[in-house]
């Protein structure tokens, strides 16, 4: 047999199996906010991305009575646009390929190419874009805060989480991630993430250095929260940073323009109802909220609201009110007028949800996620230097924008029954 120049005909098999602009398209099931939140290619000026935002109507407004004639007319006061500017942070997914299967692979032909990368480069694009996906719902917030901890060896110990803090679909599958602890910008801790112990309980196993260890097990807790290893302070900002931030939003003051600030609903440390949403969607209305909404909930929640009888009154989209049926994800129904979507979304704190209008959102960036690299032409594989191995990487520069942050809603204190 010829000797086979592995890596051009690795890129060859891929151009051929995944297409010549391979591995575009977003993997299927990677979140809410992904599948319907649009990505819009921007251009930078400096080092962020600028997209202007109207912040207040036209009030060059003029009322005349009924017998009035030759009115004089009040000035225009035109409406107020502000220059949004945010940065996208960059997310790059690395997988590797011994030289020795990728040999073996390229001898024996495309086939066997196709059936021994396609778990890879699944893989590889699920495992970036979750990491977006949770970027978009707590992006500089943290992903969950330390209530104690259980140690178990000088180099591994069980992390307690607080109940309303605890959201399973973010760790479920992610061992060996490297976590980072932090009180306040203090780091306090780099941990591995092992497997989650305790699925009710709210506990995760870690690994770490004995003296990681012994800094998160002698904390005193309440405030220590982790971040996803190297993301804080350069993952741009999410749903729930967008609905707390008081005061320069995307650069623009939310002091001074009402309508450029979340809002906040509190379920008063019971289980989330109907009627306790009803209050947090008119809230949004009274903002002008004249679109569909999202709710995305916690598993937990959705499990007492599915519990409601006033929210079973729509299953879904293909409900029929002589056929009705159970089991869905998903649940439909009307408040004034405003149709609102609850979602069961595993990546969603157990304390809180989420009411908003997808509408309102875009992703903006330079570069949605792809494996066709910036400079890379379509080559999926790279040689890796003083490796025996190539590489596969999957790339994003992107940030979340919120158009209307008055029509989003985070309901806090949430305890599910």
């Amino acid at each position: 047999m010829a000797e086979v120049d592995v890596l051009a005909t690795l890129n060859g098999f891929a151009k051929e199996v995944y297409g010549a602009d391979p591995i575009d398209a977003l993997p299927e099931n990677v979140g809410y906010m992904l599948k319907n939140v649009k990505f819009r290619e921007q251009d930078m000026l400096g080092n962020a991305f600028h997209v202007p935002v109207i912040v207040s109507d036209e009030q060059g407004i003029t009322y005349a009575g009924a017998d009035e004639d030759d009115v004089t007319l009040n000035e225009s006061v035109a409406m107020v646009s502000r220059d949004a500017s945010l940065k996208g942070t960059q997310i790059i997914a690395r997988s590797t390929i011994g030289y020795k299967l990728a040999a073996s692979v390229a001898s024996q032909g495309k086939k066997a190419f196709a059936n021994s990368t396609e778990l890879i480069i699944k893989r590889l694009m699920k495992s970036a874009a979750k990491r977006i996906e949770v970027q978009m719902l707590y992006g500089g917030s943290g992903l969950g805060v330390l209530s104690g901890t259980n140690n178990v060896s000088a180099t591994e110990t069980e992390l307690e989480f607080t109940a309303a803090s605890w959201a399973p679909g973010i760790w479920a599958g992610q061992n060996g991630a490297v976590i980072e602890a932090y009180n306040g910008v203090t780091l306090i801790a780099t941990l591995n993430v092992k497997k989650i112990s305790d699925l009710r309980g709210a506990k995760l196993l870690v690994t770490g250095l004995a003296g990681d260890i012994t800094a998160v097990d002698g904390f005193a807790f309440g405030t220590l929260d982790l971040f996803w290893g190297g993301a804080k302070g350069k993952e741009a900002i999410g749903l729930d940073k967008i609905a707390t931030t008081s005061g320069l939003l995307f650069g623009i003051d939310n002091a001074v323009y009402d309508v450029f600030q979340g809002q906040r609903f509190d379920a008063l440390s019971a289980p989330l109802s109907f009627d306790k949403l009803t209050d947090a969607v008119v809230d949004a209305i009274n903002f002008g909220l004249d679109k569909n909404l999202a709710v995305l909930v916690s598993a937990r929640t959705w499990q007492d609201l599915n519990k409601n009888e006033a929210a079973l009154r729509q299953y879904d989209y293909s409900y029929k009110k002589n056929d009705a049926q159970k089991g869905n994800s998903e649940l439909h129904y009307t408040i004034l007028n405003v149709d609102v979507n609850i979602v069961a979304h595993p990546m969603i704190k157990e304390g809180e949800a989420f009411l908003l209008v997808p509408e309102d959102f875009r992703r903006v960036g330079a570069y949605e996620l792809s494996m066709k690299n910036p400079g890379m032409g379509s080559d999926m594989f790279r040689e890796r230097d003083n490796k025996t191995s190539f590489e596969l990487r999957a790339y994003t520069d992107q940030a979340l924008l919120c158009e209307r942050p008055s029509h989003l809603i985070k309901i806090i204190n949430i305890v599910n029954s």
